[in-house]
């Protein structure tokens, strides 16, 4: 009685890798986005690890770099990994027509106070900075 022999062995060794292979490639790779020069950014302080605004100034020769201008005018060089897109509120493509303003009617003002807001704890909820609200 001798043990049974797989003469097929290499074959299945080979399409268990392919397999695999595929199964990695799926998520090892993340697309690059490619940002385009005046694109308005977020940039990661890599000291404070705080996104800041910024604009993309021309995408260097190096890989996935690119020379970015803060708002206080310096110009750093990043990797995409510190970048963010910004989503930008243009006002230029509003095609809404003037609203009609009756003048005999005076316009109510309501004065908008932020009311702080807080959990059920009781503990004041700081939003941040980056989010601009």
């Amino acid at each position: 009685m001798l043990p049974k022999l797989n003469l097929d062995a290499h074959n299945h060794m080979i399409k268990n890798q392919q397999k695999q292979k595929i199964y990695y490639d799926r998520n090892a790779v993340k697309k690059e986005i490619a940002y385009n020069k005046g694109d308005k950014i977020y940039v990661q302080n890599y000291k404070t690890q705080i996104w800041e605004k910024g604009e993309i100034v021309e995408k260097l020769k190096t890989p996935r770099s690119y020379k970015v201008q803060m708002e206080n005018g310096k110009i750093l060089r990043r990797n995409v990994i510190h970048i963010r897109k910004r989503k930008v509120l243009s006002l230029e493509g509003s095609t809404t027509s003037p609203m009609h303003i009756d003048k005999h009617k005076p316009l109510k003002e309501k004065s908008k106070i932020p009311t702080p807001i807080t959990t059920r704890s009781g503990r004041q909820v700081k939003k941040p900075d980056r989010l601009e609200y």
